[in-house]
């Protein structure tokens, strides 16, 4: 429940600062530390700005919350604590951001970057090693399935044992229908939406023939990895695509700046959105992460504890996979620009970028252990 409740300030923070930057220009202007903003011209300065002072207080939050659950063996595990002394401390921290100097937002702005970078490349190689567990679960789950019907029915003396390996394969085959069915889908809107530009029939098509040559590698006995691995990558792929040309600052190629701005209603729509995006990606990062980050107890431990404490991940590293999620969130909802709100393209290029890293990871990771024979690459 502790990092449920971490979770929620996050969003809650996010949607702050989207709604900050969408509607928060007509009286943050006239506060001091917001100087050296033109608004005629940069019509988002002041909202980067803001969106910059919000990321920097929830990385303040979660790096105190690093230090503090590094140094508690509980790792501040008690919700009281969050309500008497970590609450009022975020907002203490967000209060007082709001009285530093821009100037100090333009070194910010570069740390954010770098960390955005670390973070996303981190999230793909996440995603990547999900979709194997995933993948090797369920077969796991379906053999152990099969054999203890075969045990079953050796001691039963039954020719017909009950065979509920059938569940696990339904589990198998629904995920791979539904990330197939929902990639597939995603390309033929985004064909429909985006295709009128060749930016976004360039995209589109690039996504959907590398999809094509990745499930077919996949398939192959000569991959032998099957048909999960590819349509986890597949709708993944079609989520970045779409990210990518949803962040085209050019208004004839993006449809969804015409929606956006029609009207209040629509703005507050897709500030939700974004903000329950980024808290996602922050969330499930951060969990996946401190998975793969595990580091094991003692021996003394274990056998104390049994798996509750073998499975047990320490919260401080949960806590600093939040501060990059709170640097990428500046990164993302102020378009990778700078403090003064220009547009440009950066947001989409990097989307489209991580996207292409993905579908070549993935590749790598079919071909590699055919090609690099004398290397071992199980973990």
């Amino acid at each position: 429940m502790t990092r449920l409740a971490y979770t929620a300030l996050f969003f809650v923070n996010a949607l702050l600062a989207t709604a900050m930057r969408a509607f928060g220009d007509g009286w943050l202007k006239h506060l001091w530390s917001f100087d050296g903003c033109d608004t005629a011209s940069d019509v988002h300065c002041v909202g980067n700005q803001a969106v910059y002072r919000a990321s920097f207080a929830i990385c303040c939050f979660f790096l105190l919350m690093v230090v503090l659950s590094a140094l508690s063996e509980r790792g501040h595990a008690n919700c009281c604590c969050l309500w008497c002394f970590q609450l009022p401390a975020y907002v203490t921290l967000l209060v007082l951001s709001f009285f530093i100097p821009s100037a100090f937002f333009d070194g910010y702005a570069w740390l954010a970057r770098v960390a955005s970078v670390v973070f996303l490349v981190l999230q793909i190689i996440i995603i990547i090693d999900f979709m194997y567990n995933v993948r090797d679960y369920l077969l796991d789950r379906i053999e152990a399935a099969e054999a203890d019907a075969e045990t079953t029915a050796s001691l039963l003396g039954s020719s017909t044992p009950a065979n509920k390996s059938w569940v696990w394969k339904s589990v198998y085959l629904t995920i791979v229908l539904v990330c197939l069915g929902g990639a597939f889908t995603g390309i033929a809107l985004l064909y429909k939406y985006y295709g009128g530009c060749s930016i976004g029939m360039a995209f589109t098509t690039t996504t959907l023939v590398t999809i094509l040559i990745a499930t077919g590698i996949s398939i192959t006995e000569w991959a032998g990895t099957g048909i999960m691995p590819p349509s986890i990558v597949a709708a993944y792929a079609v989520l970045l695509c779409y990210q990518a040309l949803a962040a085209n600052p050019d208004a004839t190629c993006n449809p969804l700046l015409t929606y956006e701005a029609a009207s209040h209603a629509n703005t507050i729509l897709s500030s939700l959105l974004g903000a329950a995006t980024i808290t996602w990606t922050s969330w499930s990062t951060s969990s996946s992460a401190s998975s793969a980050l595990q580091i094991n107890r003692s021996t003394e431990t274990e056998e104390k504890d049994g798996d509750k404490a073998a499975a047990d991940t320490p919260s401080w590293q949960f806590h600093l996979i939040m501060v990059f999620g709170g640097l990428y969130m500046a990164m993302v909802l102020t378009q990778w620009g700078s403090l003064h709100g220009l547009a440009d393209d950066v947001n989409m290029w990097v989307q489209i970028a991580s996207q292409w890293i993905v579908l070549l990871l993935y590749v790598w990771t079919l071909v590699a252990p055919r090609v690099c024979t004398s290397r071992d690459f199980d973990v």
